[in-house]
């Protein structure tokens, strides 16, 4: 039965219907051997241009969290600014309120010492009138 299938094959294969679904059979392989590989080249192309696209996206990416990080700090800071502000004006507050002298009544009092100072120095540096001494005989 092999023997009479080969035997057909071959006569068809030898009459101008064979020889023509050879040739639709070749067109046919070439054609998919064509598309194969003008998708794979494609593919490197189209793999190319998503890593661009996503190196773009990456840098817009890191723009957008600098800035919000940016907008973060600047917030953070203005608001620790102002807590600070309010520690020191309540420290200031409990600082009078027990009496204590401020940091700028010291320094009042300290250029009030040195004024003080200044005039009295030029006094001092004076000599002294000698005194009469004995001789002792």
């Amino acid at each position: 039965m092999i023997n009479n299938v080969n035997q057909f094959i071959d006569s068809v294969a030898r009459t101008d219907l064979g020889k023509a679904a050879r040739r639709s059979a070749k067109t046919i392989w070439n054609a998919h051997r064509a598309a194969f590989e003008t998708t794979r080249h494609e593919a490197g192309k189209v793999l190319v241009l998503a890593i661009d696209e996503g190196q773009k996206l990456d840098v817009r990416g890191r723009k957008t969290v600098d800035n919000v990080v940016g907008n973060l700090t600047g917030a953070a800071e203005h608001r620790l600014t102002s807590l600070e502000q309010a520690f020191q004006d309540r420290v200031t507050r409990i600082i009078r309120s027990i009496g204590l002298p401020t940091t700028d009544e010291f320094r009042a009092l300290s250029r009030r010492v040195d004024a003080i100072s200044a005039r009295v120095k030029p006094r001092t540096t004076k000599k002294a009138p000698r005194r009469n001494r004995r001789r002792a005989a």
